[in-house]
């Protein structure tokens, strides 16, 4: 399978993308709210979106032609484990924000380092055992 380097960064990047602004679309249509006080446009989803993305691009980036199946199978696992979470931390802080309630910008910082650090370890975990294989 031949699969350049920035294609598949790129691709993370969109998918990515679609998890962060989609799920809180998709969210704000089944609630009525958005996590953030300033609706899509806020930049909590910008963070949470570049905390989603940075390592994944950052790994296939690092990684030379002869593995780059390793990358695909590492960042489609890690991506994919990154939606579960994503999703259920979503909808639970959602779900347990009062009418008129926002995430305040200490939390939201809390919870981008919290994706950013378990997506790190997402793909270093696959990468282990990708290598394993």
């Amino acid at each position: 399978m031949k699969v350049s380097k920035i294609a598949l960064a790129l691709s993370k990047v969109v998918i990515s993308f679609v998890l962060v602004y989609g799920m809180a679309f998709v969210m704000n249509v089944w609630k009525g709210t958005y996590l953030f006080a300033n609706g899509i446009l806020d930049q909590g989803y910008a963070f949470l979106f570049l905390a989603i993305s940075i390592p994944l691009v950052m790994y296939i980036l690092s990684m030379n032609k002869k593995h780059m199946k390793q990358a695909v199978i590492v960042s489609i696992s890690s991506i994919i484990f990154i939606l579960i979470l994503y999703k259920l931390v979503y909808m639970t802080s959602i779900s347990e924000l009062k009418t008129g309630e926002f995430l305040h910008t200490d939390k939201m910082t809390r919870m981008a380092l919290i994706f950013l650090c378990t997506s790190f370890l997402f793909v270093g975990t696959s990468h282990i055992a990708a290598k394993m294989k």
